[in-house]
């Protein structure tokens, strides 16, 4: 060979010198850079990609309305609750003419009558009231005389006894038209009141 060819061999190895700090990087380091690069690539691309938080919007009140208020009137209606029910006034009886004048068919509640005695029956025509008396007959007919007097009414006194053994006591009532007329009479074995109760005498 001549003397300017050079020789084939092994090349140099390169050694950095002291205080060198250049690497040359292997093909696995650089594989690790590229992932690291790849993961700081893919979370800035994430946080940017990241919808913004979203504040809730505050409530706003509505604005009153211009409507006028409407207020029902209401009437007050009486409570009956409790209050007792008024007792209607019983109608008065009827009234019947006879010999002696006409007369209402019954005797008031307010008009005097003897403890003991009882309605009865007799065939002496109408009458206001005819009541068994316990008593006597001139008996019956002085209590009639002084319970008259009593409730008001105006009495000179029993007439009798008549022939039959009865008594006749005579009223007048607070009115002058006002007539009452008390026969006491024994019937049988009792004593029996017959009761005349002129019809322009109030009926209370």
């Amino acid at each position: 060979m001549g003397r300017g060819t050079p020789v084939a061999g092994p090349p140099p190895s390169i050694t950095p010198a002291h205080g060198d700090h250049g690497v040359i990087a292997s093909p696995w380091t650089r594989r690790g850079l590229s992932a690291i690069a790849l993961a700081m690539f893919a979370a800035s691309w994430a946080a940017a990609c990241s919808p913004a938080p979203v504040t809730p919007a505050t409530p706003t009140a509505a604005p009153p309305s211009a409507s006028p208020t409407v207020v029902a009137s209401l009437t007050p209606v009486p409570s009956t609750v409790g209050q007792p029910t008024p007792t209607p006034t019983p109608a008065p009886p009827g009234q019947t003419t006879t010999d002696w004048g006409r007369i209402w068919d019954e005797v008031p509640a307010s008009f005097p009558r003897r403890p003991g005695s009882e309605p009865t029956e007799t065939a002496a025509g109408p009458a206001s009231a005819v009541l068994s008396v316990p008593a006597g007959v001139a008996e019956a007919a002085n209590w009639y005389v002084t319970a008259l007097g009593s409730a008001g009414y105006h009495v000179a006194g029993a007439s009798g006894p008549f022939e039959d053994g009865s008594y006749v006591v005579d009223a007048t009532g607070r009115q002058a038209a006002c007539h009452v007329q008390v026969t006491v009479t024994k019937v049988g074995t009792l004593t029996v009141a017959t009761i005349m109760y002129g019809a322009s005498c109030p009926f209370r």
